[in-house]
């Protein structure tokens, strides 16, 4: 019997009973068969739902664990059966997981054609089983999650639920998830609302204190998340502090673009938190505050509600934040009426009274203010 006259059995519906068979299984196992299912024709016995039952079944995985069934998925053809909603059941059993996690596997993932699968929500449920992690964990995934193509996946709804789990974090929390991350196109997804559920869960603090994010951070186009108000439930969290009190965000902090982020009004929220003085109170963060950007933040009405604390008083009375009122820049904010609300306070006497401050009143422009500062003291 030729090739053609085999193919013209196997596309018949009889020869799916055999296929049920357990006894056909000693035959799949064999190398030789292989070749049949190399062959284009098989697809369409492959696509029927019978054939589901066969794979359903746990003798057929030592087939697939074989090298030789790779060549069989690595061609487009097979692409057919993974996108049907039966084969779900197949890919849901935990025995798959000992192929998935070959590193042959791989070349079939970084085909264009496997997303169409990933696509689908049925697929979810096996990404949010545990096991799937084992293969998440490997690098050579990494090579399908920086391809352009997953990020339509990324950017769906369901694939939240597995990034909400804590399993994922162990992937995040490798350096070279860092490479996906330091793409442009993943700011689709970080950009989305639902992405905030992941950020705002205690876990990913792990992830942001690592040096490596600090690369993503420092990109511009982060910033595009960082702007949007729903950023904000995260910064507001007492969690991330532990992440601004580290001083490899201030390199992301010096840059110009956070500027954007801390002249919204939103942001003040976190800024009157009492939490952010620890921040504000460390000396790098002096090097963000000399700069002239952040003049624009001081220089509006919302940041008063933050001097006016108690617990500023602590970063004002020290020797560095001197070097910013020295500058001519933060003139323009102290002319203002409403610092004078907090140069009314008790507690500023305290950083009037120290010699340094004498530098900056010493200086002519201050002197706009003398008639207020007179007024006050009276």
């Amino acid at each position: 019997m030729n090739s053609k006259d085999l193919n013209l059995v196997l596309e018949g519906t009889a020869i799916i009973k055999v296929l049920e068979g357990t006894a056909i299984i000693k035959v799949l196992e064999g190398a030789a068969i292989i070749k049949v299912l190399e062959g284009t024709a098989i697809i369409k016995v492959l696509e029927g739902t019978a054939i589901i039952k066969v794979l359903e079944g746990t003798a057929i995985i030592k087939v697939l664990e074989g090298p030789a069934i790779i060549k069989v998925l690595e061609g487009a053809a097979i692409i057919k059966v993974l996108e049907g909603a039966a084969i779900i059941k197949v890919l849901e059993g935990t025995p798959i997981i000992k192929v998935l996690e070959g590193t042959p596997i791989i070349k079939v993932l970084e085909g264009a054609a496997i997303i169409k699968v990933l696509e689908g929500a049925a697929i979810i449920k096996v990404l949010e089983g545990a096991p799937i992690i084992k293969v998440l964990e490997g690098a050579p995934i990494i090579k399908v999650l920086e391809g352009t193509a997953i990020i339509k996946v990324l950017e769906g709804a369901p694939i939240i639920k597995v990034l909400e789990g804590p399993p994922i974090i162990k992937v995040l929390e490798g350096t070279a998830i860092i490479k996906v991350l330091e793409g442009t196109a993943i700011i689709k997804v970080l950009e989305g609302t639902a992405i905030i559920k992941v950020l705002e869960g205690a876990a990913i603090i792990k992830v942001l204190e690592g040096a490596a994010i600090i690369k993503v951070l420092e990109g511009t186009p982060i910033i595009k998340v960082l702007e949007g108000a729903a950023i904000i439930k995260v910064l507001e969290g007492t969690a991330i502090i532990k992440v601004l009190e580290g001083t490899p965000i201030i390199k992301v902090l010096e840059g110009a673009a956070i500027i954007k982020v801390l002249e919204g009004t939103a942001i003040i929220k976190v800024l009157e938190g009492a939490a952010i003085i620890k921040v504000l109170e460390g000396a790098a963060i002096i090097k963000v505050l000399e700069g002239a950007a952040i003049i624009k933040v001081l220089e509006g009405t919302a940041i008063i509600k933050v001097l006016e604390g108690a617990a500023i008083i602590k970063v004002l009375e020290g020797a560095a934040i001197i070097k910013v009122l020295e500058g001519a820049a933060i003139i323009k904010v102290l002319e203002g009426t409403p610092i004078i609300k907090v140069l009314e306070g008790a507690a500023i006497i305290k950083v009037l009274e120290g010699a340094a401050i004498i530098k900056v009143l010493e200086g002519a422009p201050i002197i706009k203010q003398k008639k207020k500062i007179t007024a006050l003291v009276k």
